[in-house]
């Protein structure tokens, strides 16, 4: 008796700024459209680069980023508001997390020292950052950190900086 092999499942579909991607898409590059980032993004569990690049863009980053288990590469270029959640810390994979030009304000969540991939971090043109973790400076894997026109950061950069052995450049 031969078996019959069972039908593949459709992927769903998740509209994202008015565009709409399949959960089988690998990259999720949002250069138009206006919205907000709905928490359906959560879905789109295959994702390994995610770019936003778009002026109209509101709202904040949902927590559901933090499904996104493949993502390699997280940028956001434009204005989208309040805060990078905790979940942040859960995209084990990622490589390359850069935020330019940006209205997110508070504290960058410690979690992010969970990242231990990581070998890009840039923070550009996003003035409301008012804490930088220690953690930032225990990711071993981290080659280039760019720091520039954060305003309401304050301190001192932590002795741990020396544990970056693999460190090429700082910017800040």
């Amino acid at each position: 008796s031969s078996e019959t092999p069972s039908p593949s499942p459709s992927p769903q579909t998740v509209e994202v700024l008015e565009t709409t991607f399949t959960t089988l898409s690998t990259n999720l590059d949002l250069t138009s459209g206006s919205g907000t980032i709905p928490t359906q993004i959560g879905y789109l569990t295959l994702l390994t680069h995610f770019r936003v690049d778009s002026g109209s863009l509101s709202g904040t980053i949902p927590s559901e980023i933090g499904l996104l288990s493949l993502l390699t590469h997280f940028e956001f270029f434009k204005q989208i508001s309040g805060t990078i959640p905790s979940e942040i810390g859960s995209l084990s994979q990622i490589l390359f997390l850069i935020f330019d030009n940006v209205l997110l304000s508070g504290e960058i969540p410690t979690e992010i020292g969970y990242l231990t991939n990581l070998e890009y971090l840039y923070f550009n043109d996003s003035p409301n950052f008012t804490f930088l973790p220690t953690e930032i400076f225990q990711l071993s894997s981290l080659t280039e950190i760019y720091i520039r026109n954060i305003n309401q950061l304050s301190g001192t950069i932590p002795t741990t900086i020396g544990l970056l052995y693999l460190m090429t450049s700082m910017y800040e």
